[in-house]
């Protein structure tokens, strides 16, 4: 991307306009480094951002911007590299709050230390919702991607509703408009159970705004979502299940595949936790894993003999085929394998095995409900799927007692209408 932009600043240096002010703008953030203090990767960091400022300078640049910094130390040392150059420098920050950054240096001090350190322009980068309120969930909450992701495309929705009524601020949004963005969704036929995520982010949003005194009070806050049905998730049946691990391996490929299956009804992983499994996350001879969870929750879960054994037969074949990645699943490529590869193959393996299509989180259902049927343990199986509210997990027990009642209906004499 860096490389793309440069190519952009050669384009319009060489356009009419190309005679004004040459600026180089550039964003080498990378909040995580700064957030875990990692000295090694932040020199990494620096040396990109150097390499960025030699670019802009051989290209002629007659001014610098180091844009959205939500850093303080980060800003700093964008600066440091900036004024090495001799070029009138200006840096931007972008608070998560009104008063802080996400290092807990007040913006006053951040701005201060930024002038004497030789800033000849520190500005603000002063976003409004969705756009502060990303890092905010990512940085400070500690939501996974996928759930940074739907927050994001939803409040784009909410936010393209409110401009289609002409609202230019936050304060014009009232409890009606509210009501009418959800009575909006319904006409554009969005099930009820995505309309309750939207709410959800909405209310997340002006639960946010609130908090940084944005606002004074959320229109979202008497908003109710409406009710949707309860779906019980598909579920493989222990001889399904056998059927799909009766799967012969041919090839290296059907080997991880194989490892991969075993793996995720073993333990009941998520594909995502399956596709970011590092070696050196098996503890005691392969007998424990360390899953990293929804929220960055880390949680050890048990593997079963079978499961072992796969995974073992799957390493003496990456050892073979020298693929060193740390990763445990990977291609021939020796590149990890991603979430959308683990759904093709296991799809592509049902079918082998005369099965439906299934996809990755049907073990994940068949493995707690399973579980749930042998042991009656409802909190021990909470732990082992890393559900934060039991409440979740309780839908295996709708599971064990629809199973109950089809199996009553076929077998007693009087339940037969």
């Amino acid at each position: 991307l860096n490389r793309a932009a440069l190519q952009i600043a050669k384009d319009v240096a060489t356009s009419p306009i190309g005679k004004e002010p040459n600026l180089m703008a550039g964003n080498i953030s990378n909040s995580n480094v700064w957030k875990q203090n990692d000295k090694k990767s932040q020199l990494e960091v620096e040396k990109i951002f150097q390499e960025m400022v030699g670019w802009a300078v051989d290209e002629g640049a007659d001014i610098l911007i180091g844009e959205t910094f939500y850093y303080a130390e980060e800003a700093y040392t964008a600066l440091k590299v900036m004024k090495e150059t001799n070029l009138p420098s200006v840096i931007t920050i972008a608070p998560y709050g009104q008063n802080i950054m996400m290092d807990n240096v007040s913006i006053l001090d951040t701005c201060k230390e930024l002038e004497q350190k030789g800033g000849d322009v520190v500005g603000m980068n002063c976003h409004r919702g969705p756009n502060t309120m990303m890092p905010y969930l990512k940085e400070i909450r500690n939501m996974s991607a996928n759930t940074c992701v739907s927050y994001n495309r939803d409040l784009k929705k909410l936010s393209s509703y409110f401009d289609s009524l002409q609202i230019s601020e936050i304060d014009q949004v009232n409890e009606a408009i509210c009501s009418g963005w959800i009575g909006y969704l319904f006409n554009k036929g969005v099930s009820p159970r995505s309309i309750q995520r939207h709410i959800s982010s909405a209310k997340g949003l002006f639960k946010f705004l609130k908090k940084n005194e944005l606002i004074t009070s959320s229109p979202f806050e008497l908003i109710q979502a409406p009710k949707s049905k309860n779906y019980l998730p598909d579920v493989l049946s222990p001889e399904q299940v056998d059927r799909l691990l009766q799967f012969k391996p041919q090839s290296v490929i059907d080997i991880r595949d194989l490892a991969i299956v075993e793996l995720i009804y073993s333990s009941g992983l998520r594909v995502s936790e399956l596709a970011n499994i590092n070696l050196k996350d098996f503890e005691e001879d392969f007998t424990f894993l360390r899953v990293l969870g929804k929220g960055s929750k880390t949680r050890l879960v048990p593997i079963g003999t079978f499961a072992k054994n796969a995974v073992k037969n799957w390493l003496k074949e990456k050892s073979k085929h020298a693929l060193s990645s740390e990763a445990l699943f990977v291609n021939l490529k020796n590149k990890r394998l991603s979430v959308r590869s683990v759904q093709l193959r296991l799809k592509k393996m049902a079918t082998k095995q005369g099965l439906p299509p299934i996809h990755p989180h049907m073990l994940r259902h068949s493995f707690a409900t399973h579980m749930l049927e042998s042991s009656g343990d409802l909190r021990s199986v909470q732990e082992l799927l890393g559900h934060s509210s039991l409440s979740t997990t309780q839908i295996y027990t709708k599971l064990d007692y629809q199973y109950l009642a089809n199996i009553y209906e076929k077998s007693h004499p009087r339940a037969k209408k």
